[in-house]
């Protein structure tokens, strides 16, 4: 079965951590069905590869369907082809050949659940976890999430400040509890 894919314009890059990036795309008003996604879906993007050959990278998306925005993560791996063009040629403007979302890691969120829901994730591994927890948190008044995060320090705690919003806006349904391993 042939897959489908669209060119979406970069349309944000924000420096996340020294290593990190987030990207935003503009989604067409035509193309609004076909990337309509639930909390915790990735996106894939076909580059061209060091060698000119196609090459497929998936990244999950950070943002919530309720935000104005796509957004993914992307970390810069040493070697690594999307990674390293998202960190030093990519620029707003530029066309990103992009699948329509895919993937199950996700829950169905419903104003009328009532749940305690457990987060655990480490590094980059926090895109489609942010996703979630700021779906669960904004569309369940009745749901609590505890959030258990890992990485190296502070310095690379991948959504850091918009943690500590999320902790201040919703204190008695949201617990953060960071891991640091240096």
């Amino acid at each position: 079965m042939a897959r489908t894919f669209y060119p979406l314009r970069v349309n944000d890059i924000r420096r996340e951590t020294p290593d990190t990036v987030s990207i935003a795309l503009d989604v067409p008003a035509d193309l609004g069905e076909t990337f309509r996604f639930a909390p915790g879906q990735f996106l894939t993007f076909r580059v061209d590869g060091t060698d000119g050959r196609p090459v497929d990278r998936s990244y999950s998306i950070c943002s919530t369907p309720d935000d104005d925005e796509m957004r993914v993560v992307v970390k810069r791996l040493e070697g690594g082809v999307f990674g390293e063009r998202a960190h030093s040629t990519m620029a707003v403007g530029d066309i990103l050949d992009t699948l329509p979302p895919l993937g199950r890691f996700t829950v169905p969120i419903d104003p009328a659940h009532h749940k305690a829901y457990l987060a655990i994730a480490s590094g980059s591994g926090i895109s489609p976890v942010m996703s979630l927890l700021r779906s669960i948190l904004a569309s369940e008044p009745d749901s609590c999430v505890t959030l258990l995060y890992g990485n190296r320090g502070p310095a690379t705690t991948i959504f850091r400040e918009t943690l500590s919003e999320l902790k201040d806006r919703y204190l008695s349904r949201l617990s953060i509890h960071h891991v640091f391993s240096r």
